[in-house]
């Protein structure tokens, strides 16, 4: 009986897993990358040349600076173009593809003299961001499902790199924010965003000439309980759980008749 009881157990467990394995599958991951940037100057001209420029002496930036990502592309036709809202861009508002967010770290929490020199944020980073909506043929995109926050962690990273990519002098600016919970509009899909953004400069040794590369990417995770695309769903997870469901009801009848037995 302890034998036949272990076996419907572990059957119970593997058919919760089928279940688990089919829900998860229902999730939905999108990436907008960028490897062009821009930003409005802020303040002092020549503290703010950059797109993403954190602070060489690792004080606090305490005056909001923006990051404009341009050419975002997404790596999933169906959730279609990016397209801004209510945003103020380097030509007075942003078009298809651009996206800003605003930045500021009150407190620099390790900062490392070098070499290369390594000043690192991580807390308290504020960001600001305007709205967006995909322009695809999902069920969360469109004008009516511009996408707002709900809520969102109060830290993030970032980190300032005293040496340039390659063999001359520069700066690697990076910054990652925290989760942000948000939500479709109407549809009311509901899922999370996080930023990543970099600014690499090599200011060049004669002959070679200054450069900067900016860029990073917007990472989206679209929860269901549906799946949120407009897809037909694949074979394998309707048969997971269509079996798992059949399997489900073999085991309830063998552990009522079981009882019975007792």
């Amino acid at each position: 009986m302890r034998h036949s009881i272990r076996k419907v157990i572990i059957g119970v467990g593997l058919s919760t897993l089928v279940l688990i394995s089919t829900s998860a599958a229902r999730a939905l991951t999108l990436i907008y990358s960028s490897t062009r940037a821009t930003y409005v100057p802020v303040g002092d001209p020549t503290l703010n040349t950059h797109p993403l420029q954190l602070t060489a002496t690792g004080n606090p930036i305490v005056n909001a600076l923006n990051f404009i990502y341009q050419d975002l592309v997404g790596d999933n036709p169906i959730a279609g173009p990016w397209m801004p809202i209510n945003q103020t861009g380097p030509t007075g508002s942003l078009i298809m593809g651009e996206q800003r967010f605003d930045y500021k770290f009150v407190q620099a929490t390790s900062i490392n003299p070098g070499p290369p020199q390594d000043n690192q944020w991580n807390n308290n980073l504020t960001l600001d961001l305007g709205s967006f909506f995909l322009d695809g043929t999902c069920t969360f995109c469109g004008p009516t499902n511009a996408v707002s926050i709900t809520s969102a962690g109060p830290t993030g990273q970032a980190q300032y790199i005293g040496e340039a990519p390659g063999p001359t002098f520069g700066s690697q600016n990076k910054l990652f924010s925290s989760i942000y919970n948000i939500l479709f509009a109407a549809s009311g899909h509901t899922g999370t965003l996080q930023y990543e953004a970099y600014t690499n400069i090599t200011d060049g040794v004669p002959p070679d000439q200054p450069s900067e590369l900016s860029g990073g990417r917007i990472i989206i995770n679209i929860n269901g309980p549906t799946p949120p695309t407009d897809t037909v769903p694949s074979p394998m997870p309707l048969f997971g759980a269509c079996a798992a469901f059949s399997y489900s009801r073999r085991l309830r009848r063998r552990i009522s008749q079981m009882a019975r037995h007792q």
